[in-house]
């Protein structure tokens, strides 16, 4: 959230209630809107086409077979900025925005991890740095 409103990890702390950790798609959607943001949320995706905003990747694996809860799968996904081809992403070896074929490169080839799509994307306008 920090990374696609252009915001310190304190403000965003601010807002969140009963952090665990972890972020579901309700509480995205929390954060932002006590942060006065606006979002067009687009979820029930299966794509790999990032947006402008926030991205939610659900990694692709057993744990999305019939009859395996839901829930599960929680614990295979993970959230991604992304504006005009600049991508942040907290799981990369740098915390910092790299260009989005990079950030595709490393995710699909180094280290060898499973396939993923997208699940839900919060379209955001493209956050203010100040100097």
């Amino acid at each position: 959230i920090a990374a696609a409103l252009g915001i310190t990890l304190e403000q965003v702390r601010q807002v969140l209630v009963n952090y665990k950790g972890w972020m579901s798609p309700t509480q995205i959607g929390e954060a932002l809107r006590a942060l006065g943001k606006t979002y067009h949320l687009r979820h029930h995706l299966k794509t790999q086409e990032l947006c402008n905003g926030i991205n939610r990747i659900q990694w692709e694996g057993s744990w999305l077979n019939p009859g395996v809860p839901p829930r599960v799968a929680y614990f295979h996904t993970h959230w991604v900025a992304r504006f005009d081809g600049w991508v942040l992403c907290t799981a990369c070896e740098t915390a910092e925005w790299i260009p989005e074929e990079e950030w595709r490169q490393y995710h699909l080839t180094v280290p060898p991890v499973s396939p993923f799509h997208i699940t839900h994307h919060y379209h955001l306008s493209a956050p203010i740095f100040s100097t």
